[in-house]
């Protein structure tokens, strides 16, 4: 019997150890998840002119009335668009060499001094202010 104890106890502890190791990759995991997302999550002020000195922030948002936010990166050769009302889309620059205006085939953006003009097609402008 006393080897039978014995096993049951390492089984015991081998089970508590799993727990334990469980949890703390979870706790982790959990961590890095929550970092990553905040870094990806888009900023809510107007950043610095970009280097290239286009006077275009990189990193911007624009009040669109009572529909909320719009953020803007631009990239240079193209700008990630997140609207207040729909879901969000890279723009290529257009015409190239330029990174105030992007356009694809359904939707354009035009930034100008503190403001951003997103057209859709099929909707009206969506005007917002920096």
């Amino acid at each position: 019997m006393v080897n039978g104890r014995a096993g049951a106890d390492r089984r015991k502890r081998g089970a508590r150890l799993a727990a334990c190791g469980w949890l703390a990759l979870s706790a982790a995991s959990c961590t890095l998840l929550g970092e990553r997302d905040a870094s990806l999550a888009p900023p809510v002020a107007v950043a610095a002119p970009d280097e290239a000195g286009s006077g275009a922030p990189r990193y911007a948002s624009y009040a669109c009335g009572a529909l909320g936010a719009m953020t803007v990166e631009n990239f240079q050769t193209s700008a990630l668009v997140v609207p207040p009302d729909g879901p969000s889309a890279e723009l290529p620059a257009r015409p190239a060499g330029q990174s105030r205006r992007f356009s694809s085939a359904a939707q354009s953006l035009v930034l100008e001094e503190g403001r951003a003009v997103l057209s859709r097609s099929g909707q009206p402008d969506l005007v917002c202010t920096g």
